[in-house]
């Protein structure tokens, strides 16, 4: 920090390794301090937000992540920066899941979807909330389980999950009662993992983590910091 004075870089990686280590009250004293010098870094709310998500507070952890979906609302179609809000999107989604809001969860990963298309995680996690919801939406969870796999053929998470969706579906009789079956094996607490890039929800563990932003190198990290609130 001694070299990059009045920079927030400095700050916000040592904030990521504080939370690299689960230190969560000086990851987000740091996180603080370079959101005081850069205001609009996406990274940092993001980082904020995985804080907040970490602690339970998932109410702080979607003001975090909705502060970064309006900087992405304003920037232009092809803004780099825009691949950086994809991370907090998709967080959004699982903060919706621990709040059992699926239907809001399954928009914010879809939203995330357009953004990086091609993303197995995300389209891994789709499928268990769509799983979840059941009944006609059923289809839609095996569509995006073959998907996730078509792209990551080894995921033992979307395979599995893609044999208990088609067993589902021969073994229901009726399908809107299907969630309250469906929740015992894919809401499992035993699931869940503290490691940083491996946060999932507990109903999507080996589905899709929670996203750490890497900020971007030189003049795009500082552009952030340029743009007007309104």
């Amino acid at each position: 920090s001694r070299l990059f004075q009045g920079s927030h870089l400095p700050l916000l990686y040592i904030g990521m390794e504080y939370l690299r280590t689960n230190n969560l009250p000086l990851a987000k004293h740091f996180f603080h301090g370079a959101k005081a010098l850069c205001p609009h870094d996406p990274a940092i709310s993001n980082e904020l937000g995985v804080v907040a998500l970490r602690q339970a507070d998932y109410h702080n952890a979607i003001q975090f992540f909705n502060n970064v979906l309006e900087l992405f609302q304003r920037l232009p179609e092809k803004a780099p920066l825009k691949l950086v809000c994809e991370s907090s999107v998709s967080n959004l989604g699982h903060t919706y899941v621990k709040l059992g809001e699926f239907s809001k969860a399954a928009h914010y990963f879809q939203l995330a979807l357009t953004i990086k298309p091609n993303d197995p995680s995300t389209r891994a996690a789709l499928a268990a909330v769509y799983h979840v919801l059941g009944g006609s939406y059923l289809h839609k969870a095996i569509e995006y389980y073959h998907m996730s796999l078509a792209i990551r053929p080894n995921d033992s998470f979307a395979a599995e999950m893609l044999t208990r969706a088609i067993k589902d579906v021969l073994d229901i009789d009726d399908p809107f009662d299907f969630p309250h079956r469906t929740l015992p094996y894919i809401f499992d607490d035993d699931r869940r993992t503290s490691h940083e890039d491996n946060l999932h929800d507990a109903t999507m563990r080996d589905a899709s983590p929670i996203r750490r932003v890497v900020p971007l190198p030189g003049d795009l990290v500082h552009a952030s910091c340029d743009i007007d609130q309104d």
